[in-house]
């Protein structure tokens, strides 16, 4: 090999070793750690990464020097110079790594990195210099080559750094950057030509800097020569590009896997966020569910709760929903859905939260009312704007909405509480009447947990035996004689006191309870029939109340068939009571019954009649033998002209269409006597009995009749 190739082989060799090393340091070491590790995890993998940095920049002086052993022989001084020149070339690339990467990036820490590259770099050829012992001792030519050699690899340093880590370019520099689809390819040839440069203005630095280094023409090494020097530092170099070459594949192979995973991380992160909006959201309405709406409440509870603040929760249920779903169909339903919910959100302001609990049923979360004051405008303004007529295909369609109210932190410091208070506010809305807005208060709760304790008290009762049938005697005026009874329950418990209607019917209604409870009455009042023809031989009417609920069940008429099987009675000593708001729920379905139960033989009577919206059409159309008035008219009817008038009305409408008319709540004399003068056929009340056990009754009543001179009439006038 002749001297001009060695040379070329050893520049060659030098600015691949830099270009790799700088390349590799740009785009995979340096860039791979800051972005995968944190601050404390970064310090060790700095360390291991400043090695084969800093042996491609000790490889310059090793390549450079066989320059000159090709011209004179050469030799090294090992100890101590040698290991300081390559401990210095590692310290000053890991301090450049710091410099960049670890503090925020400053056009004064990049001029400090790169000053520290020139020094170092100068420094190493200085301690390599002196190892080789010449003799005489060369001259330095500071002003000259040395000035120029540190100027040189300042702006190189500054440039390279600069150009890899994109540190405040001037707006010229910038503009000229490609559009974004070819940002990656223009980052690569970047890196490509940060690399280049600096591998070549670092090696030109050097070599510079080293002919800043004036020999005498005679002047030898008395240094230990040491051979095949040559190889040895080629061999380092190729060892140190292969080294670095290694990493670069293995880093490349690694970043595509890693832009792999976060691609597939990226994809499942997306199907995740799709999962849990659908999971969080009504699909009918697009609102927020009952999910979404617990977690905006807690959130809202821990915000608040630190800045002190109020908010309210506003439990919607549109009130008799279910008859649009019947009669208009499902779809129509959904539509009226959709109004409400649009209707909701343009009444509460921007900040407020809505959300569709399922069914008829919507929240607001209101961080808006935040004190009683606002609480009620806003509840006020919620009750008119969805009392508004619903404008459908079908044709207009009237509804109105039942609210309740909890505020926090007053009624509860989790949306679990929040929410069920409000929503027990709202049922007693729709107990009150609808329409309107409530409250959430402690008696609530209160009596919440009462029904839920006489709940659990009635399942275990049905069946028992526990429940009694007490009698109240009806008397027909005209014949002075019993004519009949109404079969009223008592709870009897097992401390054997007793407990009245008012403490459980309202709960087995709510519950449900109220049919099993009432198919076990309907067949104790036929069975006590039984035993009174059985044992007296004779009975009377018996009346028996039946609840909406129970009336409505698809097997309401087999039940009452069942219950004469099985007691074995004639039909006509039945007679089952319904109230007038349960006839008219559904007047239709109950003019069907009706006439089930005439051609049973069952008689029928309307309760509590004038109280409710009787259809003049439909009671003309129902197959009923009995209409009792209601005692709120009865109460006044001696001193109160207006309650005679009305009562008067009833008993000639009832008359008219063949009915027999039961005044109850009968309490004085005089009362009876009214009544007997406006030509009422049946009375019942306080002043003949109040309802007494059955025992009682067949003493009293069953057995020895009623005398005449106790109801004897007088006459008065009308």
């Amino acid at each position: 090999m002749n001297t001009t190739n060695t040379i070329s082989w050893t520049l060659f060799s030098t600015l691949l070793v830099l270009a790799i090393a700088f390349f590799y340091v740009y785009s995979e070491g340096l860039r791979r750690i800051s972005r995968k590790f944190g601050l404390h995890e970064r310090q060790p993998l700095f360390n291991l990464l400043a090695v084969p940095m800093g042996l491609a920049l000790w490889g310059i002086v090793a390549l450079l020097l066989i320059v000159e052993e090709l011209t004179r022989p050469i030799g090294f001084q090992l100890w101590p110079y040698i290991p300081l020149s390559i401990g210095l070339a590692i310290f000053s690339t890991y301090v450049i790594q710091v410099l960049l990467l670890e503090t925020q990036r400053k056009l004064s820490q990049v001029l400090l990195a790169s000053v520290v590259s020139a020094a170092s770099l100068l420094t190493a050829m200085y301690l390599v210099t002196a190892s080789m012992k010449w003799f005489p001792k060369p001259v330095y030519n500071v002003i000259d080559w040395t000035f120029a050699g540190v100027l040189l690899a300042i702006c190189l340093s500054w440039f390279s750094y600069a150009l890899a880590a994109r540190i405040n370019f001037p707006q010229s520099f910038r503009a000229i950057q490609p559009n974004r689809p070819s940002v990656r390819y223009f980052r690569l040839l970047r890196k490509l030509l940060a690399a280049l440069g600096q591998a070549i203005l670092l090696m030109s630095a050097a070599y510079i800097a080293w002919h800043a280094v004036l020999l005498d023409p005679l002047a030898t090494s008395i240094a230990p020569t040491y051979a095949n020097l040559a190889v040895g530092s080629i061999a380092i170099s190729l060892g140190v590009c292969g080294l670095l070459l290694t990493m670069l594949v293995a880093g490349l192979v690694l970043d595509k896997a890693e832009s792999h995973a976060r691609r597939l991380a990226s994809e499942l992160t997306e199907q995740a966020q799709i999962l849990t909006h659908a999971h969080e959201r009504d699909l009918l309405t697009t609102l927020p569910n009952r999910l979404a709406a617990e977690k905006h409440i807690d959130a809202l509870v821990a915000q608040t709760t630190r800045q002190r603040e109020l908010f309210t929760v506003i439990y919607i249920g549109i009130d008799n929903f279910r008859s649009i779903n019947e009669s208009l169909g499902f779809e129509t339903g959904d539509h009226v859905l959709m109004l409400c919910a649009e209707r909701i959100r343009h009444a509460m302001d921007e900040g407020d939260f809505v959300a569709r609990m399922g069914g008829d049923e919507f929240v607001v979360v209101a961080p808006s009312c935040n004190s009683p004051a606002g609480a009620v405008t806003a509840g006020a303004r919620l009750v008119d704007i969805l009392a508004q007529h619903y404008e459908l295909p079908a044709g207009s369609v009237p509804l109105s909405a039942s609210l309740g109210l909890s505020m926090f932190p007053g009624d509860g410091r989790a949306a679990t509480d929040l929410l069920s208070h409000a929503n027990l506010a709202m049922s007693e809305a729709k107990k009150s009447g609808r329409n309107q807005y409530r409250f959430f208060s402690a008696e609530m709760a209160e009596a919440v947990k009462r029904d839920f304790v006489i709940q659990g008290e009635l399942r275990s009762a049905l069946g028992s035996g526990q429940f009694e049938l007490f009698f109240q005697p009806q008397f027909d005026l005209e014949a002075h004689r019993l004519s009949g009874c109404e079969a009223l329950v008592r709870w009897r418990l097992p401390d054997g006191s007793l407990r009245f209607p008012d403490k459980f019917i309202g709960v087995a209604e709510r519950s449900g309870l109220i049919i099993p409870l009432g198919n076990e009455l309907l067949l104790s009042a036929c069975m006590t029939v039984k035993r009174w023809l059985d044992e007296y031989g004779g009975a009377v009417r018996v009346g028996v109340n039946v609840s909406a609920l129970q009336f409505e069940q698809p097997d309401f008429i087999d039940t009452v068939l069942n219950a004469l099987v099985q007691s074995g009675i004639p039909p006509q000593f039945l007679q089952i009571e319904l109230t007038e708001s349960t006839v008219m729920h559904d007047a239709e379905t109950s003019l069907a019954r009706f006439e089930a139960l005439k051609e049973m033989g069952v008689q029928v009577a309307i309760d509590d009649f004038g109280t409710g919206y009787s259809s003049l059409a439909y009671l003309k159309r129902f197959v009923c033998q009995h209409l009792k008035i209601d005692r709120s008219f009865v109460r006044d009817i001696t001193h109160d002209a207006g309650d005679r008038h009305i009562v008067k009305a009833m008993i000639d409408l009832a008359h008219n269409f063949g009915l027999t008319t039961v005044a109850e709540g009968v309490e004085t004399a005089e009362q009876q006597d009214m009544l007997l003068a406006l030509g009422c056929n049946e009375t019942q009340g306080y002043y003949y009995s109040k309802p007494i056990p059955e025992s009682e009754f067949v003493q009293r009543f069953l057995l020895s009749g009623l005398t005449a001179t106790k109801i004897r009439p007088t006459v008065v006038a009308v």
